[in-house]
């Protein structure tokens, strides 16, 4: 039928994503188990999608399916509310804690609910929804069912205390007064709205919250860029990625990258990403061209409005990348609806004006991008060979350090493997970071310290506010006493970072487990640069324990002397000079 060949750009487009996803969610994973779950979210939701699109034959069945998806969604709202105080939604503010706990009205009936985002991910575009399935209704009755159902499902939000999904909803409010108000002055005011409501959400969490996304958003696309192409894989993989290549710690820190355009890249690669901006300009430009072309029915409004208010929330979170299997197909089937009612208002309109112009999709501006991205990739080739190599070899690094059951002599076989390919990088292009950090810091990692600082000073002069650039830097500082210079990289590091403590566990390890008594107190003396006004004796009498045993003396003598001279009576000190004078 010619309407459903009207969706075939988009159809295009939503399989293209979801073959991304399938080419390259597993492949690049060091554990596929990780990415699967996410995977299957997404294949499903592009079932949904076509299913809905091209399924929905006429109005009566698109306003029944939106009816029974809104019940769906009260109903899980309505749990979300009576077992408010059993789901452990530990930053609601007091008074919204006590508003829900005013409300748990059922016993608990451990119900596995998710993530309070999650919830609000899954509820945020039912709003929409709901104010369209309120003003179509023909009985005051019915209208009465849908005010309370969307008020149901605007109070659950409230009670998850997700900011994102609030600040999305007044976004998508002024961006309906925008596309579908005739009126130029009222268009003005909702811009000024816009822009006044972004100014006073960026007052209201200008504070640790705010900083402490942008960091990760900055972090995680020092990471990504390390993965340019394929990506580390769907799911899982982020935790133990990001912190050891991101952070340089050990211990996962956060579990997602809360941002949708980075969980894209991050999980299906530079294709994926590609794919989903076209996608997002695709779906926008369809709306667009419904809206001035056709007269569509109130339904359409409120899916591509609840399409909107999802990706607006994306910005801030990304849950679909989660919890995948229920959030996909939900954020699908919203667009999927928007497709099929635009299908059906196409439909409509040609039935009462016969031929309009209802092409939306810009082949003409398509082909000019892909020939400038030709070109773009032509003057770049260098760099992006240089990603390429360096792309493939962070694979395998991941995959050696990551991979907890694997013969050490294969994991030496991909590390041996991974530098060679960062070498081949750093051959096209000797001034590439990722490349130079990549490949300083594995040698760092098998103790190849001397190498490493040149590699990783270049990585520093390119990245001077990437994490993993300062860090591995400074800790090849520390492994080749140049104390220092560690000092002052590590000073760069918020106090959350934790820097001194694991400098104390490096020294512990170093000294005990491997018996090297020089680079423990390499990292002991570095702890106490970096606060050099620290009076703290236990540690100095540790750094000259360590150089004693390293058969350095002399500085085992100035740090025990040290010691005497801020606590003359220790007889710990005074036996270890004692010592030392005795053998000398």
């Amino acid at each position: 039928m010619p309407s459903h060949r009207w969706l075939v750009p988009l159809d295009i487009l939503v399989g293209l994503f979801v073959l991304s996803a399938v080419l390259l969610g597993v492949t690049p994973s060091y554990n596929p188990q990780l990415s699967i779950p996410v995977q299957t979210g997404i294949v499903v939701a592009a079932i949904v999608y076509f299913a809905v699109a091209h399924g929905i034959p006429n109005w009566t069945t698109a306003y029944a399916l939106g009816r029974l998806v809104m019940l769906a969604g009260v109903a899980y709202a309505a749990l979300i509310i009576l077992q408010y105080a059993y789901l452990g939604y530990a930053e609601s503010a007091n008074l919204i804690d006590r508003l829900g706990r005013m409300t748990t009205l059922l016993p608990n009936l451990d119900i596995p609910l998710g993530n309070a985002d999650a919830a609000a991910t899954f509820m945020e575009g039912l709003i929409p929804l709901g104010i369209v399935l309120t003003v179509t209704s023909v009985r005051w009755s019915m209208r009465i069912v849908w005010v309370l159902a969307t008020l149901v499902c605007l109070y659950a939000i409230v009670l998850t205390f997700s900011a994102g999904a609030l600040v999305a909803l007044t976004l998508s409010a002024f961006i309906a007064l925008i596309a579908l108000t005739p009126s130029w002055p009222v268009r003005l005011g909702a811009v000024a709205l816009m822009i006044a409501s972004g100014v006073a959400v960026a007052l209201r969490f200008a504070g640790d919250r705010l900083v402490s996304r942008w960091v990760l958003y900055q972090n995680s696309l020092f990471v990504a860029s390390d993965y340019l192409f394929t990506g580390i894989g769907l799911g899982d993989t982020f935790p133990l990625v990001y912190s050891r290549y991101g952070l340089i710690i050990q211990v996962p820190f956060l579990s997602y990258a809360h941002n949708l355009v980075l969980s894209v890249w991050m999980g299906q690669g530079l294709p994926g990403l590609l794919l989903f901006g076209v996608l997002v300009v695709t779906f926008v430009l369809l709306v667009w061209r419904v809206i001035h072309s056709m007269r569509p029915r109130r339904l359409f409004h409120a899916a591509w409005l609840a399409v909107t208010v999802t990706v607006l929330h994306g910005l801030f979170d990304s849950r679909q990348y989660v919890e995948a299997i229920p959030l996909m197909p939900h954020l699908f089937w919203f667009i999927g609806l928007t497709a099929a009612t635009g299908r059906l208002a196409l439909v409509d309109a040609r039935r009462s004006k016969g031929a309009l112009k209802t092409a939306y999709f810009p082949w003409q501006l398509a082909l000019v991008g892909a020939v400038a991205l030709a070109a773009l990739a032509l003057v770049f080739s260098q760099q992006l060979r240089a990603a390429w190599y360096t792309n493939q070899g962070a694979l395998l690094e991941t995959r050696a350090e990551l991979v907890e059951i694997m013969p050490d002599q294969e994991r030496e076989d991909f590390n041996r493997q991974a530098q060679a390919l960062y070498e081949e990088a750093l051959t096209i292009d000797s001034q590439w970071p990722n490349a130079n950090r990549r490949s300083g810091y594995l040698h760092v990692k098998m103790e190849d310290f001397a190498p490493a600082v040149p590699l990783l000073e270049t990585a520093f002069a390119y990245e001077p506010t990437n994490p993993a650039a300062i860090k591995t830097l400074g800790l090849a500082y520390v492994w080749t006493g140049q104390i220092e210079n560690a000092a002052r990289l590590f000073r760069m590091l918020p106090p959350e970072a934790g820097v001194i403590d694991e400098l104390g566990v490096y020294a512990f390890w170093r000294g005990s487990d491997r018996q090297q008594p020089l680079l423990a107190a390499y990292a002991l003396e570095t702890a106490q640069a970096i606060e050099p006004d620290t009076v703290d004796v236990y540690r100095w009498k540790a750094i000259g324990d360590w150089y004693r045993a390293a058969n350095d003396p002399g500085n085992a003598r100035s740090w025990y002397e040290r010691v005497l001279a801020v606590d003359p009576n220790n007889e710990s000190a005074q036996q270890a000079l004692a010592e030392l004078d005795a053998s000398s």
